[in-house]
C-alpha cells in the first residue's frame, strides 16, 4: 500500500471496504447460478456419459489415426527430401519479407505524424458534435421522446420482423408447390441454369454480349444526364399530381371493387375456355414448329430483299419526314399567337355556359332518366331486327361491292379536288383577308391596301378555277365514274343472269309442282274445278263478250257517224285545201306509202340491241 500513488490507494481501500458487499454478491449469484444443477447434472451424467465417452473415444482414435499419418508422411518427405526443399523455399520467402515489419511500423509512423493536425480537429469536432448529441438525449430522455421512440421503433421492428416472416412463408409455399409440380422445382432450376450456362459460354454470344454491354454503356453514359433532367423536371409535376392521384386512387378502389366481384366468373369462364384451346392447339405445336423449321430458309432471302428494301427507302422516308417537318414547320410556328385568343375565348363561353348547362342537366336528368329506359326497351326490340339487317346488308354489300368501288374511288378524287381547292381558298383569300383587317385595327394603312390587292387577285384567281377549270375536273371525275358504273353494272348483270340460269332448274321444278297443284283451276277444256268449271269456260263468257260487245257497237253507228261529220267539218272550215291535202299525203306515207325494207340486219359485239331498235323507230317515223 506504502508504495501505491495517493488515488490507486484510495481505490484500494474502497475496494477493501466493498469486500463484505461484494461477498454478498459473490454468493447469491453462486447461488442463484447453481441452483438444482447438481441434481440435474447427476442424472443427466447418467444418460449422456455413456454417450459422450463412446464419441470422444471414437473422436480420439480418429485423431489419433490422422496424427499418426501426419507423422507418417512428415517422415517419407523427410526421407525423400521433399520437406528440406519446402523448408528452403519457405526460408528464401521469408528472406525477401524481411523489412515488412520495418516498413510497415515507418508507414504506421508516418501516417500519425500526416494524420494528426486532422486528427486533433476531428476530436474537437466530434467533441461537440457529441456535446450537442448530449444535450439532446437529455432532452428526449426528459421529455420522454426516447422511450416514445425506442417504444416506436420496438413496435416497427417486430412489424418488419412480422412482414420478413410473411415473406419467408410466401417463399416457402411457392417453393413447397414447386417441389410437389414434379420433378423438383430445385431440379429444374439446375437445368435451365446448366443449360444457360452452356449457352452463355459460346463465342458468338460472348461476343455479342459484349457488343450490347457497349452500347448499354454508351447509351447509360448519354441517358444519364437526360434522366437528370427529366427527373428534375418531373418532380415538381408529381408533387403537385400527388394529392388529387391520391382521391383518384381512394375513388378507383370504391368503383373497381365491384368490377372486380363481377368479373370473377367472366374471367373464369374465360380462363376454362383458353385452357380448352390450349390443349386442342397443343397437338399442333409440333406440326407447327417442322413448318417453322421448313419456312426459314425460305424467309432468309426475303428478309435479305427486305433489308435492301429499307436501305433503299431510306431517303424517301427522310425525303417524307422533311416534307412534313415542312408543313408542319410553319403551322406550329404560328399557333402560339392564335392559341392564347382561342383559349381565351373558350374560358369566356365555359364561364358563362357551363352554369346554364348545369341547370338544363338538373331540368332534364328525371326526363334523361325515362329516355334511357325507353332507349333500352328500345335497344332489347331492336337486337333481332339488327341482327337480320346485318345478314340482308352483308348480302347486299357483297353483291354491290362492284359498284360501291367505283363510287368510293370517285368521291375520294372529289375530296382530294375539293381540299385543294379549299387550301386555296385559304391561302389566297382567307390569309389575306385575316391580315388586311389585323393591319387596318392595328393602324397599318398601308399594309392593309398591299393586303387588299393581294385579295382582289386571290378572289379573282379562285373565281377563275371555281367557274373554269373545276367543272372539267369535275366533269372528268364523273365521266370516269360513269364508264366504271357502266363496267360494273355489266358485270352485276352478267352475275345476275348467272345466278339465274344456275337456279332456273329449281324455279322450273317450284313452278311445276305449283302449277300442278293448280292446274285444276284453269280451262284446258271446262275446268274441273274453280270458277272455270261448267258455263265458267272462258270460251261461254267470250261468246257472251263478243255478243255484248257487237250489240252496243250496232246501237251507236248513228252517235258515232254524226261525232264524224262534225268533226271533217270543222277540220275542213280551219285548214286549207293544200294543208289538207298535204295532211292526208302525211298519213298516207305513214300508213305505208314511204318507209323502208331491211333485208338482212346483224349485230357486232358492241352492238346495243335498245338503240338500234330506238334509231329504226325514229327513222319510221318519218323524221329520218
Amino acid at each position: 500500500m506504502a508504495k501505491l500513488s495517493p488515488n490507486a490507494r484510495a481505490f484500494v481501500e474502497e475496494l477493501i471496504r466493498l469486500k463484505p458487499a461484494l461477498s454478498d454478491l459473490k454468493f447469491d449469484v453462486q447461488q442463484s447460478l447453481f441452483e438444482g444443477f447438481a441434481g440435474s447434472l447427476r442424472a443427466g451424467a447418467t444418460s449422456v456419459l455413456p454417450v459422450l465417452h463412446d464419441a470422444l473415444v471414437g473422436s480420439a482414435q480418429q485423431l489419433n489415426a490422422m496424427a499418426k499419418g501426419a507423422v507418417a508422411a512428415a517422415v517419407e518427405m523427410s526421407d525423400s527430401g521433399v520437406l528440406g526443399k519446402a523448408f528452403a523455399a519457405a526460408n528464401a520467402g521469408l528472406g525477401g519479407l524481411t523489412r515488412l515489419p520495418a516498413v510497415f511500423i515507418q508507414g504506421v509512423a508516418q501516417i500519425g505524424a500526416a494524420a494528426g493536425p486532422a486528427f486533433e480537429r476531428l476530436g474537437a469536432a466530434a467533441g461537440g458534435g457529441l456535446d450537442k448529441l448530449s444535450q439532446k438525449l437529455d432532452s428526449a430522455f426528459s421529455s420522454g421522446g426516447m422511450q416514445r421512440a425506442i417504444e416506436t421503433a420496438i413496435d416497427l421492428l417486430g412489424q418488419l420482423g412480422t412482414a420478413v416472416g410473411n415473406v419467408g412463408r410466401f417463399i416457402g409455399e411457392v417453393l413447397g408447390a414447386a417441389q410437389q409440380s414434379g420433378g423438383g422445382f430445385v431440379n429444374t432450376l439446375v437445368v435451365i441454369s446448366g443449360a444457360l450456362a452452356a449457352a452463355f459460354a459460346d463465342p458468338a454470344i460472348q461476343s455479342g454480349l459484349q457488343a450490347l454491354f457497349k452500347a448499354t454503356a454508351a447509351l447509360a453514359s448519354t441517358a444519364a444526364p437526360l434522366l437528370i433532367s427529366a427527373l428534375q423536371v418531373i418532380a415538381p409535376v408529381l408533387t403537385a399530381l400527388g394529392p388529387p392521384v391520391q382521391v383518384l386512387i381512394a375513388a378507383l378502389g370504391a368503383g373497381l371493387q365491384p368490377i372486380i366481384v363481377a368479373l370473377g366468373p367472366v374471367l373464369l369462364a374465360a380462363a376454362q375456355a383458353i385452357g380448352g384451346l390450349l390443349q386442342a392447339v397443343s397437338p399442333l405445336l409440333p406440326v407447327l414448329g417442322q413448318l417453322i423449321a421448313m419456312i426459314g430458309p425460305i424467309l432468309t432471302p426475303i428478309i435479305a430483299a427486305i433489308g435492301q428494301i429499307f436501305a433503299q427507302l431510306a431517303p424517301i422516308v427522310a425525303q417524307v419526314g422533311q416534307i412534313i417537318a415542312a408543313i408542319l414547320q410553319p403551322v406550329l410556328a404560328a399557333l402560339p399567337a392564335v392559341l392564347q385568343p382561342v383559349l381565351d375565348l373558350i374560358t369566356t363561353l365555359t364561364g358563362i355556359l357551363l352554369p346554364v348547362l348545369g341547370d338544363l342537366l338538373s331540368i332534364l336528368s328525371p326526363a334523361l332518366g325515362q329516355l334511357g329506359t325507353a332507349f333500352g326497351q328500345i335497344m332489347v326490340a331492336l337486337a333481332p331486327v339488327l341482327t337480320q339487317m346485318g345478314v340482308l346488308l352483308g348480302d347486299y354489300l357483297r353483291v354491290m361491292l362492284p359498284l360501291l368501288t367505283p363510287i368510293i374511288t370517285a368521291v375520294a378524287q372529289l375530296a382530294a379536288l375539293f381540299a385543294g381547292q379549299l387550301a386555296a381558298v385559304i391561302q389566297n383569300v382567307v390569309v389575306p383577308a385575316f391580315r388586311m383587317v389585323s393591319q387596318i385595327l392595328s393602324g397599318d394603312f398601308s399594309g392593309a391596301l398591299r393586303s387588299g390587292k393581294e385579295l382582289l387577285i386571290g378572289i379573282a384567281q379562285t373565281m377563275t378555277d371555281i367557274f373554269m377549270e373545276l367543272p372539267m375536273k369535275i366533269g372528268k371525275i364523273l365521266g370516269d365514274l360513269a364508264v366504271s358504273m357502266f363496267d360494273a353494272g355489266k358485270k352485276l348483270i352478267s352475275s345476275l343472269i348467272d345466278g339465274i340460269k344456275a337456279m332456273a332448274g329449281k324455279v322450273k321444278d317450284t313452278i311445276s309442282d305449283l302449277v300442278g297443284g293448280i292446274a285444276d283451276f284453269f280451262p284446258h277444256s271446262p275446268a274441273k274445278t274453280g270458277p272455270f268449271s261448267g258455263r265458267g269456260y272462258p270460251l261461254y263468257s267470250g261468246q257472251a263478250i263478243g255478243l255484248a260487245l257487237a250489240e252496243g257497237m250496232a246501237s251507236s253507228q248513228d252517235r258515232v257517224r254524226a261525232a264524224t261529220a262534225s268533226l271533217m267539218g270543222t277540220a275542213h272550215g280551219g285548214l286549207g285545201l293544200g294543208q289538207l291535202a298535204a295532211g292526208q299525203g302525211m298519213l298516207a306515207g305513214a300508213g305505208g306509202g314511204g318507209g323502208f325494207h331491211i333485208e338482212h340486219y346483224h349485230e357486232s359485239n358492241n352492238g346495243d340491241a335498245r338503240r338500234t331498235a330506238a334509231e329504226l323507230a325514229y327513222l319510221g317515223r318519218g323524221r329520218g
